[in-house]
């Protein structure tokens, strides 16, 4: 079973322990995608926050890449990216898998153009 995907079996409790863990790997697995490295990932986001007149992160507002990283980070579990950032990140890495996994916890799935019929 992939990572990221938790079984609609789980208990709730099971899935809340496992949705950290399942949203850092997605951003990991969409910013080595993305070719980019971390500082340009931060610079971009941090753009799009800008341009959209949001805060990235409590304080100055601008995601550093020592909290981006911590955000990353498996062994950091209490360091998570909030909705506003989290979203700013997957348009930015342009890759949903982030949300996706934490739409899982309620067993819920991301609907693409493909899906409706």
């Amino acid at each position: 079973m992939d990572p990221r995907q938790l079984s609609l079996f789980a208990t709730p409790a099971q899935r809340v322990a496992a949705l950290g863990r399942s949203v850092k790997l997605a951003l990991r697995s969409a910013v080595d995608a993305s070719g980019w490295g971390r500082a340009e990932v931060v610079h971009r986001a941090n753009e799009l926050a800008d341009e959209s007149g949001v805060a990235m992160c409590a304080g100055n507002g601008a995601l550093g890449e020592a909290t981006f990283n911590k955000w990353l980070d498996l062994k950091s579990p209490g360091h998570m990216p909030g909705l506003v950032p989290l979203t700013i990140l997957c348009l930015v890495l342009k890759d949903a898998g982030a949300f996706a996994a934490a739409l899982s916890a309620q067993g819920l799935e991301i609907m693409g153009p493909d899906d409706r019929k």
